[in-house]
């Protein structure tokens, strides 16, 4: 599976609005020291900015590939909006795996 990284993107549905309201999320933090293509690499509690105006963190990652002490986010990972809605990591870096 391909690794997140600074810029990867998700998509979810955000249940902190009158109604289900489906949004985008871009990865804006990453480890500090682990960088996949030029751009820190997205770990476990990562922050990403959401469409709905919410911000999202990393919550699921590879138990086998670790960056800082906590695993990488991948392609396929899930993460959780402040609005309470789950995402899916959907892109991430062409180049680097992780399983």
């Amino acid at each position: 599976m391909n690794v997140g990284n600074v810029g990867s993107g998700g998509t979810g549905v955000c249940y902190g609005h009158v109604g289900p309201t489906p949004y985008n999320t871009t990865l804006i933090t990453g480890a500090d020291t682990v960088n996949a293509e030029g751009l820190p690499i997205a770990n476990l509690t990562a922050i990403g900015i959401c469409s709905c105006g919410h911000i999202s963190m990393v919550t699921t990652n590879s138990t086998d590939v670790i960056a800082e002490g906590t695993g990488v986010h991948r392609v396929g990972d899930s993460g959780q909006s402040s609005g309470t809605g789950a995402y899916t990591l959907i892109s991430g870096t062409t180049t680097v795996n992780a399983d």
